[in-house]
């Protein structure tokens, strides 16, 4: 077997998990003069002749009025000179910045740690870090059925290694894994601009779980700075079905129950793939995808294994199931969608009949 399996089938699983969240005063006039009039004086009866006093009248002095003569001059019409500023009616300059119309950029993307191991070979046990960012999202494979938890989705023959996925710049990428280290780079390469991890690789393990991983991204010419933490889920361990080639294998006619040590992560994806024992490489036909709560186990229905191809092993085929265990933190980037993944499988091959 080759690395393309386990790669095949997290490919499967990433698509299934994908799809599973603005007053003037007046004047007086003068007074008049007192009356002054004279005693009349009688002398006693006398035969002579009478002597009478004229009488004094002092004469009555009766003051003019003083009448103050009125200021016939011109009234005086001119209008005052107005010295108040004229209302300034010119519109004041808006400096109130324009709203921006413009639609905002929406980018998705993920950084993942990864680990596999099988209990079938050596060489199924690798390990990654990689990185990738988008514009929008991914399209989404259109699935031949969907069961429940499950999904179908066609596959082909003969597929090689999937090449490195492009990515856009959201600058350099530290990724911390308990007390270890490691950087994502952006460079140039035969598959365009692609994120390049330091850890060596040779590494397949990079956790054994509960470890928390530290990811922080400085930002780049297309994502902001961005940073983020999920814990390392343990390896699960396939207990049901049984399955070891060339024999053990399941009939598709029936629900096949799923079992798996451990819980605790996001989610666990379940893959199915065809596989040509000689020379190694996808079958193609049919591959089933199925979501299920880290619970510990799952149900696969038969109306999904009836659309997959039966294998043997003397037929050349087998059937290989991964057991994905993920954790994920998804994060509000500026409106884009970046996802932090932690994944770790296991694979058993066998025939399904």
């Amino acid at each position: 077997m080759k690395k393309w399996l386990v790669l095949s089938l997290v490919a499967l699983a990433g698509c299934a998990a994908d799809e599973a969240s603005r007053g003037t005063p007046s004047r007086g006039g003068g007074g008049g003069g007192s009356s002054d009039t004279g005693s009349s004086d009688t002398g006693s009866s006398d035969t002579g002749s009478s002597d009478t006093g004229s009488s004094d009248t002092g004469s009555s002095d009766t003051g003019a009025e003083d009448t103050e003569l009125a200021d016939t001059g011109g009234s005086d019409t001119t209008p005052a000179e107005d010295t108040t500023p004229a209302e300034d009616t010119t519109p004041a300059e808006d400096t109130t910045p324009a709203e921006d119309t413009t639609p905002a950029r929406f980018l998705t993307g993920s950084v993942t740690v990864f680990e596999s191991r099988s209990s079938v070979a050596a060489d199924l046990n690798l390990g990654s870090i990689t990185a990738a960012f988008r514009e929008g999202r991914a399209p989404e494979e259109t699935p031949v059925g969907t069961f429940g938890d499950c999904k179908v989705y066609a596959t082909a023959a003969g597929a090689t290694l999937p090449a490195a996925t492009p990515s856009l710049d959201a600058g350099s990428i530290a990724v911390s894994v308990g007390a270890t280290n490691y950087t994502l780079t952006l460079g140039p390469s035969a598959d365009g601009n692609v994120y390049t991890s330091s850890a060596p690789t040779s590494q397949n393990e990079f956790f054994s779980g509960g470890e928390t991983i530290t990811v922080s991204s400085a930002g780049g010419a297309d994502l902001a700075a961005f940073s983020g933490t999920i814990t390392a889920p343990a390896d699960p361990v396939i207990t049901a079905p049984a399955w070891s080639a060339p024999f053990g294998g399941s009939p598709r006619n029936s629900d096949l129950r799923v079992s798996w040590n451990g819980s605790g992560a996001s989610m666990v994806v379940v893959a199915l793939l065809n596989v040509n024992v000689n020379p190694a490489g996808p079958a193609g036909g049919n591959a089933v995808t199925c979501v299920f709560p880290d619970t510990g186990s799952g149900t696969i229905p038969s109306a999904a294994l009836s659309l997959m191809s039966s294998t043997s092993f003397f037929g050349g085929t087998l059937t290989a199931m991964t057991v994905i265990r993920i954790a994920e933190n998804k994060l509000d980037v500026n409106g884009s969608e970046v996802s932090l993944n932690a994944s770790a499988t296991q694979t058993i091959v066998g025939p399904l009949q």
